[in-house]
C-alpha cells in the first residue's frame, strides 16, 4: 500500500481513538491461495460502503471470517446482505451506521458472540444454496432452456417432451 495512504488511514484511526499499531495493511497476494491465507490473520471484515464487497465477502465467509455490513437501499449496497441472508447469518447485518459500529465492537470484544457467528457461517456454508453447485447447475440449465424456448420455440422440438 502507498505509504501516504497508510499514514492517512493510521491518522483516521488515531482520531477515532484506535491504536494505529492494531491496523494491519496486507498486500495483494500473488495467487488465490495467498489471498485466502490472509484471512487467517483477520478477526472480522468491515464491508465497504456504499458498495458491498461481493468477492471479498465471499472470500472472508469461505474462510469462516465474519463480515459486518450495512443494509443499503440499492442493489450494490445490498449484495453482502444477500449473501449473509442466504447463509442464514444476519447477526452481522446492520440497519444503521450506529448498529454497524456496535456489531463490529461486539465482535471485537465478545468472544462468545464471535464464536457463535463463526459457527453459523460454517453451518450456513454447509447447507446454503450458495454452495450447492449441482442445484445451481440444474437451475442455470433450466433458465437456458426457458430462454431458448421463449426466443426460438421450435429449437427444442427434438422430442423433448416424450
Amino acid at each position: 500500500m502507498d505509504p501516504v495512504l497508510r499514514g492517512q488511514y493510521a491518522g483516521l484511526a488515531g482520531r477515532r481513538r484506535h491504536r494505529p499499531r492494531r491496523l494491519l495493511f496486507l498486500p495483494q497476494g500473488r495467487t488465490d491461495a495467498e489471498n485466502q491465507a490472509r484471512y487467517t490473520l483477520v478477526d472480522f471484515v468491515l464491508d465497504p460502503m456504499p458498495y458491498g464487497g461481493v468477492n471479498g465477502t465471499l472470500e472472508a465467509l469461505d474462510m469462516g471470517v465474519p463480515v459486518v455490513t450495512l443494509l443499503g437501499q440499492r442493489h450494490g449496497e445490498r449484495t453482502s446482505y444477500s449473501i449473509l441472508a442466504n447463509l442464514g447469518v444476519t447477526e452481522t447485518v446492520a440497519a444503521s451506521d450506529r448498529e454497524y459500529v456496535e456489531i463490529a465492537v461486539r465482535l471485537a470484544e465478545d468472544p462468545a458472540f464471535m464464536h457463535d457467528v463463526r459457527a453459523r457461517i460454517r453451518a450456513g456454508l454447509a447447507h446454503s444454496p450458495l454452495t450447492d453447485m449441482p442445484a445451481h447447475t440444474r437451475n442455470l440449465e433450466r433458465a437456458y432452456l426457458t430462454a431458448l424456448e421463449q426466443k426460438h420455440p421450435t429449437a427444442l422440438a427434438f422430442d423433448r417432451h416424450g
